[in-house]
């Protein structure tokens, strides 16, 4: 199924309505409305790829503490799910994932060069 609002992940529960802008949009959008300039940027992709695996881990070593939370098996199987679709996703490359730092004009501090 193709992502986007016609999968069900994207209706689910616990979903929280994120929003997935490309750099693209970002970089026009902060251009047009503020002075900001991007200092740095990171693609940490592979990283929360590797964070999803976690807490999913996390998530079935604390299955019975969920069960006692009053969720049940479907909301368990939807949750655990969720945690593949979206590690896949980011596996994959089809999502990605990037910090930004941006600064006002004169100011640098915060980057990684430590300038």
């Amino acid at each position: 199924m193709a992502p986007g609002p016609t999968c069900p992940l994207w209706r689910a529960p616990f979903k929280t309505g994120g929003c997935c802008p490309s750099l693209d949009v970002l970089a026009r959008t902060v251009a047009q409305h503020t002075n900001l300039r991007l200092l740095d940027q990171e693609e940490v992709t592979p990283h929360y790829a590797r964070t999803l695996q976690a807490w999913r881990r996390a998530f079935h070593a604390n299955l019975a503490s969920v069960r006692a939370l009053g969720y049940d098996e479907r909301f368990i199987r939807m949750w655990d799910y969720y945690l593949c679709y979206c590690e896949g996703g980011f596996a994959e490359g089809f999502t990605g994932l990037h910090q930004l730092l941006y600064a006002r004009p004169g100011q640098h501090q915060g980057s990684r060069e430590g300038s």
